[in-house]
């Protein structure tokens, strides 16, 4: 389970990446890295999920409370790649009529190995 920032991906842009199933200590993380990208006056946060293995209500309550903060500071969040698991969770709270879903990371986007 990590979580990684790279603020300065191009254009403006935040990624956030979560692996494994996010715990508290990553959410925290998640939430400061949020943080840290609003301050620096990101367009957009992409927030990848696509190694995300399992994704419970906190996490979920999580996304949705960055995504409120993300618009209510002029920022959009979108959310990259959701596995199954975590697509079933945006579905099922509805998470998924609120956020940009997109399939992939663009190359532009990608964080460095």
């Amino acid at each position: 389970m990590t979580t990684t920032l790279d603020p300065g991906c191009g254009r403006g842009i935040a990624l956030i990446a979560l692996s494994g199933k996010p715990g508290l200590h990553e959410l925290d993380l998640m939430r400061h890295y949020l943080d840290q990208a609003l301050e620096r006056s990101a367009t957009l946060v992409a927030l990848d999920l696509s190694q995300v293995t399992s994704i419970d209500a906190s996490a979920l309550g999580a996304i949705a409370s960055s995504h409120l903060r993300a618009l209510l500071s002029g920022t959009a969040l979108a959310v990259v790649a959701p596995r199954r698991p975590a697509l079933h969770g945006l579905e099922c709270t509805h998470l998924d009529r609120m956020l940009a879903i997109v399939d992939a990371v663009p190359a532009q986007w990608a964080l460095p190995s």
